[in-house]
């Protein structure tokens, strides 16, 4: 069930919700390339993550991100589904993270895979966040001050 919120609530709480798995995939980030924690910890922290990114796109999909879109600007309709398709690339990256981090053999070489398998997945949800800000601010520009 949706709450009903303000176009500026509503706004703000996709905002706050996209800097919170940006700071996420920081910390993760700075952890893997440091080394400092214990390979079975990594794994830990990624199968969170895992965790993190489904829910945030249960969230999106079910909970009236992608529908709210729809509905306030149905010119973007298409954008919104190419968005959606993401999700399931997406979540078959970082799950492929989790699964290099729990076959780990703490090696040198298993780090370095490791990193870049985050780093290629953080790279594409960052673009993917980054669309769809741009995609809340076409369908709100006018109730979030763009026009200011």
């Amino acid at each position: 069930m949706t709450v009903e919120r303000s176009p500026n609530e509503f706004c703000e709480a996709v905002r706050r919700e996209h800097d919170e798995l940006r700071s996420l995939l920081g910390d993760l980030h700075k952890i893997l390339s440091q080394r400092l924690e214990e390979a079975h910890r990594v794994a830990a922290l990624l199968a969170s993550l895992v965790e993190h990114v489904e829910a945030h796109f249960r969230e999106e999909e079910v909970d009236g991100f992608f529908d709210q879109v729809t509905e306030r600007a149905p010119r973007l309709s298409h954008r919104v589904e190419a968005l959606r398709r993401e999700h399931e690339s997406l979540l078959a990256a970082v799950r492929n993270v989790h699964e290099v981090a729990t076959g780990n053999n703490g090696s040198p070489d298993w780090w370095q895979q490791l990193e870049e398998a985050f780093h290629q997945f953080s790279t594409q949800l960052m673009h993917h966040e980054s669309a769809e800000n741009e995609l809340l601010k076409a369908a709100y520009e006018d109730d979030i001050g763009a026009g200011d």
